[in-house]
């Protein structure tokens, strides 16, 4: 499924549930559009590696190699995202999970 269509798709649906679980919106999106980008450069789909192989006209075995570091470390940022929100939450300052409680 393209990102943009999941996004349009998956959202509406989820978001009401994750208001329910009281989550916080504006964690919820930021960990939806993480996933998505880490969606964009896995192995599967990989349109950005794709992309970028055909933009600087070279074979994309070359790109995957040089593009896992930066998987991995997208991952820990995932992680420590979700996991630990208001170590990014404290950029707006409406939203962190002592006002939710």
């Amino acid at each position: 499924m393209k990102t943009f269509a999941a996004i349009i798709i998956l959202v509406p649906v989820l978001l009401p549930i994750m208001s329910e679980l009281r989550f916080d919106p504006i964690h919820f999106d930021l960990v939806v559009c993480l996933n998505f980008v880490i969606g964009l450069t896995t192995l599967t789909v990989g349109e950005v590696r794709y992309l970028t192989a055909a933009i600087n006209k070279r074979p994309v075995g070359p790109i995957i190699k040089k593009f896992f570091h930066l998987f991995f470390a997208a991952i820990a940022v995932l992680f420590i995202v979700t996991y630990m929100p208001n170590l990014v939450l404290f950029l707006y300052p409406g939203c962190s999970f002592e006002s939710i409680s």
